[in-house]
Parts: C-alpha cells; sequence; structure tokens
C-alpha cells in the first residue's frame, strides 16, 4: 500500500491530474496484483524460498521507486515510462506474495484458519498504512524516504525468514542472505541520502 500511494503521489504531482493518475496507478497496481497472484500458482517447490526472493524484489524495486522516478522528472517521457513500469512489477510482485505465503504456510494451521488470517493481517495493514502514510510519513520523511524505509521493513522480513528455509544452511540460502543484506545496505544508503536526492530533482 505504501509504495502505491507513494507511485500515485508522484504521478499526480509530476503528471498533474490527480484524479486520473491515482485512479490509473490503482488500476494498473491492481491488474498487475492480480497477474502476480496467477503467475504464483507457476511456482511447483520451494515455496517459501520463492516467497522470500519476491519479497526481497519488493524490498529493491519498492524501495527505490520514489528515489529513481525522482531523478526522471525532467527526462521528457522517461518519468512516466518507469512510473508505469514501477507500478507494474511492484504490484506483480506484491501479488503474487500472499498466495505464496499461504502455500508456505499449509500445514502450520488448517487451510482456512491460514487464509482467513492471511487476508485480515493485509487488509488491515492496508489500513494502517493508508491512514500513516498521509498524516505522518510523508509530512515527516517525504516521499523517498518513506519508500526506502518501506523496502527496509521488506528485506529485513526476507533476511529474517532465510533461517526459516529448510537448506537453512546451503549455499542457495547463503546466497539468498548475501543478497538481502546488500538490499538493505542500498535502501540504508537511499534513507540517510534522501534529502540530497530531493534536492537534486528539484534542481
Amino acid at each position: 500500500m505504501v509504495y502505491e500511494l507513494a507511485l500515485g503521489t508522484l504521478a499526480s504531482y509530476v503528471l498533474g491530474s490527480a484524479v486520473r493518475q491515482f485512479s490509473i496507478v490503482l488500476g494498473v497496481y491492481l491488474s498487475a496484483m492480480g497477474l502476480g497472484a496467477w503467475a504464483s500458482a507457476r511456482v511447483r517447490s520451494h515455496v517459501l524460498r520463492r516467497f522470500l526472493e519476491i519479497e526481497l524484489g519488493v524490498a529493491l524495486v519498492g524501495g527505490l521507486s520514489a528515489p529513481v522516478l525522482m531523478l526522471c522528472i525532467g527526462g521528457g517521457g522517461l518519468f512516466p515510462a518507469v512510473l508505469y513500469g514501477s507500478v507494474v512489477v511492484v504490484g506483480a510482485l506484491v501479488g503474487a506474495e500472499l498466495p505464496l505465503l499461504i502455500r508456505a504456510l499449509d500445514g502450520a494451521a488448517s487451510f482456512k484458519d491460514v487464509v482467513g488470517r492471511g487476508f485480515l493481517y493485509d487488509y488491515l495493514g492496508a489500513l494502517v498504512a493508508s491512514l500513516v502514510f498521509p498524516l505522518a510519513l510523508v509530512p515527516v520523511l517525504g516521499l523517498v524516504r518513506t519508500c526506502a524505509l518501506a523496502g527496509l521493513c521488506n528485506g529485513g522480513v526476507a533476511l529474517a525468514g532465510t533461517w526459516l528455509l529448510p537448506e537453512a544452511r546451503e549455499d542457495r540460502a547463503s546466497m539468498l542472505r548475501a543478497l538481502g543484506a546488500a538490499t538493505l545496505v542500498v535502501l540504508a544508503v537511499v534513507t540517510v541520502g534522501a534529502d540530497a536526492i530531493g534536492g537534486r530533482a528539484a534542481d
């Protein structure tokens, strides 16, 4: 939700017509989520690892979406292309998350409880994000730092989850752990340098 709101906000700031841009971003984002959910059914094995890989993708693409777009302002037709490319990629990755997580947790509880709790937490999280985003995050942190911090949260979940993998000591888990750590470092640098990125975009 944070990424969706940030992308819609940037679209309205740069391209104008807030109603039009938010409507388009929302529609494309939800459609991409549906595509991601459909594609998640093609994952046949190592479901938890695939979930963590997707979580890292969300962290990196979503967390860097606002800073990259800020740097694309004034780039002619580059901004809309990067904007809607980010909407599609982030939406598809987010759409694949919940179905894979539900499958990964299959057996931990009854299927109906896993599904019910999964959607409950998902929708409650969306409510919290939709309230905190305009009231606290953007006014205090700005768009760049807000997206980077959201990415840090996703990346932290992915990194922590690597110790839950059955192959926690194998090379693949170690590689995923290294990618997670590198993602957190990149996003931390962006968080620290958010003001410089915003200033460069304003020049």
